[in-house]
């Protein structure tokens, strides 16, 4: 279950992280060099949650 609940939480902040820079890339318009540094941090952010959630 843990794992179930982990999984949807992550795939439930990718989407709202996805709409919001969306958002954000529209209003910065030609930013998407900032956009896929954020994306690279948020992805690097949920693995060490995961690897940290395995640890425990």
């Amino acid at each position: 279950m843990d794992r179930r609940v982990i999984i949807l939480a992550v795939a439930v902040a990718g989407l709202l992280a996805a709409m919001l820079l969306f958002k954000v890339r529209v209003m910065i318009a030609g930013g998407k060099y900032v956009v896929v540094a954020i994306v690279i941090l948020l992805l690097v952010a949920t693995a060490a949650g995961l690897l940290k959630n395995r640890d425990r």
